[in-house]
């Protein structure tokens, strides 16, 4: 009888330690389980990178939507041959519309230097302005062009164009046409970059990419003999205001050309990533640069200029060019050149 009471107390100290056994187990479970679901519920930073490179491999995406199975074959998105043909002729031009202006203001700067009683440096920022704002704004607006869509900012920039062009043609003094120009110049910058990336975005690798890159290299050419031509005429006819209105509707025909044959290209992505890690710093010491040694260079061909105009000009990309003249000096805060000379090479 006393053996019985010892072997229940035996078994219920086993049925205990099993149950806390269980427990230890259950918890221990439970534990791993929760940091399991809490590890899977907060990415970690490798993963969060390569979510934000693939959103914005925006030319995978361009190439399954926009071309044939077949590289060769004309893309879908192109009825006939004819509709082809505009849509490489409306980037072409688009591509080369600094050149197309430039043709066109060569032949006219003496005529409005005469008209407007220009100076021989604001005759000179008439073609220097348009080159230092397209090529300082470039790079920005090829990062706008996959943020807010090609085909959007190319139809903004080619109407920029042709209303800017028809401003020119009213402007009254040299002042108001130097910062036009300048203006004109930002329009060029802004459709260059979506044409190029619609461009390549619809054709594959193939032979018909290659030919349609060759096109490409007659843009230049092409719109400087168009502008100077163009610009002739209506010059040699009316006045050279009536060849700015020339090319304000060759613009605006290009815009209609646009919204007929570029095709829509899907974005992908958080675009406000894009925004937020965008140079600024870079972008704006970029524009100085170009700017500070442009002046330099047009005013330094003046009886007098400014000291500050002779200093070394530093670039974004580290790049120096240092500028000596010789110079006499006629009064405290003034310098005359003795010679054209201006540029003395160590």
């Amino acid at each position: 009888m006393k053996t019985q009471p010892a072997e229940s107390s035996k078994a219920a100290s086993t049925r205990s330690n099993s149950t806390a056994t269980n427990s230890t187990q259950f918890s221990r479970t439970d534990s791993n389980r929760s940091s399991r679901s809490l590890h899977t519920s907060i990415p970690s930073f490798t993963t969060l990178v390569n979510s934000d490179i693939t959103a914005f491999d925006v030319e995978a995406e361009m190439a399954f939507a926009l071309v044939a199975s077949d590289p060769n074959a004309r893309p879908k998105q192109f009825r006939n041959l004819f509709e082809e043909f505009i849509f490489v002729f409306t980037t072409m031009m688009a591509i080369a519309s600094t050149t197309f202006i430039q043709g066109m203001i060569v032949i006219n700067t003496g005529t409005i230097g005469r008209d407007l009683s220009m100076t021989p440096a604001q005759v000179t920022w008439i073609a220097a302005a348009i080159g230092l704002a397209s090529g300082s704004f470039m790079l920005f607006f090829s990062k706008t062009a996959d943020l807010f869509g090609r085909k959007l900012q190319l139809l903004l920039g080619l109407s920029l164009l042709s209303l800017l062009s028809l401003l020119i043609a009213f402007a009254p003094n040299a002042l108001s046409i130097n910062i036009l120009c300048g203006f004109l110049g930002l329009g060029t910058a802004i459709i260059a970059p979506p044409a190029i990336g619609t461009l390549f975005a619809t054709y594959p690798q193939g032979k018909r990419r290659n030919r349609v890159t060759g096109a490409l290299g007659v843009g230049n050419p092409l719109g400087f003999i168009l502008g100077s031509i163009s610009s002739g005429v209506a010059t040699k006819y009316a006045s050279w205001r009536q060849s700015f209105i020339v090319i304000a509707g060759f613009f605006f025909l290009l815009a209609g050309a646009a919204v007929w044959t570029v095709p829509a290209i899907p974005r992908a992505g958080n675009p406000g990533v894009l925004v937020r890690q965008f140079d600024y710093l870079g972008t704006g010491l970029t524009v100085l640069g170009l700017a500070c040694v442009s002046a330099a260079l047009t005013y330094v061909l003046l009886p007098y200029s400014l000291p500050s105009f002779c200093c070394c000009t530093s670039l974004s990309n580290g790049i120096r060019e240092r500028l000596e003249m010789e110079v006499r000096l006629t009064e405290i805060f003034a310098i005359q050149r003795s010679s054209p000379a201006w540029l003395a090479l160590p």
